[in-house]
């Protein structure tokens, strides 16, 4: 080991003296050393660099997953606010149309709201998400805009009825 290091010593002195110096393998220019000097000294580095991309990158991975789960939860209280909105809806009128779906189905009628009916019930149950809504679950809702909410009203009052089904 120590052959090595002197005769590299040794070339390098011959290389800054003279410029070159000449190996078994073919002369070697005081500018080829210069790479290979800098090369080790980079390679030096790589850890580190490999450590703070890590760093960076579980950062950005862990506010992403901050911000997925606030967005989770907004949505998850403007669905709370639409299932209120639903039960005030049917609460509210529900019970004079059971009486009137009730009347219609002995007269030998569908039993079935009509379309007028189910707008009423979904315009009031909208009006009443609105008002529960706070927060990021209200803003939730005004991005959605009404197709959305009437759509998230539709899945709601589907959910509800495979569940009564299943009850039954």
């Amino acid at each position: 080991m120590k052959k090595i290091l002197v005769v590299t010593f040794l070339g390098l002195v011959c290389c800054s003296v003279f410029g070159e110096v000449v190996t078994a393998t073919g002369t070697v220019t005081l500018g080829e050393v210069a790479k290979t000097s800098i090369i080790s000294e980079l390679l030096r580095y790589i850890p580190e660099a490999i450590a703070l991309a890590f760093t960076v990158l579980t950062g950005f991975f862990f506010k992403w997953l901050k911000t997925k789960a606030a967005d989770d939860q907004a949505k998850s209280d403007a669905i709370d606010s639409i299932k209120v909105g639903v039960d005030h809806a049917w609460n509210e009128l529900g019970s004079g149309l059971k009486d009137a779906l009730q009347k219609a189905k002995a007269a030998g009628g569908d039993g079935k709201l009509t379309a007028e009916q189910k707008i009423q019930l979904r315009n009031l149950a909208i009006a009443k998400a609105k008002e529960v809504a706070t927060g990021d679950g209200a803003k939730v809702l005004e991005k959605w805009g009404f197709d959305v909410i009437v759509a998230k009203i539709k899945e709601v009052i589907d959910n509800r009825k495979a569940k009564s089904a299943m009850g039954k």
